[in-house]
């Protein structure tokens, strides 16, 4: 473990890659859930409305 200022960090994520699969969750894991990356309310209305123009790529 390691500090960051006031934040304890794991050396975890210095080993570990963060993998995330947007396709098969749609960012409920970042949601709803504590396996994502934490997502803020107003970035998820953010998310919301960008989503329908970039869904197609």
């Amino acid at each position: 473990m390691f500090q960051i200022g006031k934040t304890i960090v794991s050396e975890e994520v210095l080993e570990k890659d963060f993998v995330c699969n947007i396709s098969a969750c749609k960012g409920e894991c970042c949601v709803s859930g504590d396996a994502g990356a934490p997502v803020l309310e107003e970035e998820t209305k953010n998310l919301n409305e960008v989503y329908p123009k970039i869904k197609h790529l």
